[in-house]
């Protein structure tokens, strides 16, 4: 009984490591695709195209 009461808490932990980690990667790949949006490259580089 112990046995599987401590294997269901790893499941868990593991699982909430997993939603951390995840949440932390899409978090920082939002941060990533905001500072290519507003790229001050690409603000310089529009007046040569036109």
């Amino acid at each position: 009984m112990f046995g599987s009461f401590r294997r269901r808490v790893q499941l868990h932990v593991f699982l909430l490591i997993i939603i951390y980690v995840y949440s932390l990667s899409t978090s920082f790949f939002d941060v990533d695709s905001s500072h290519a949006n507003i790229s001050p490259v690409s603000s310089q580089f529009t007046p040569f195209h036109r």
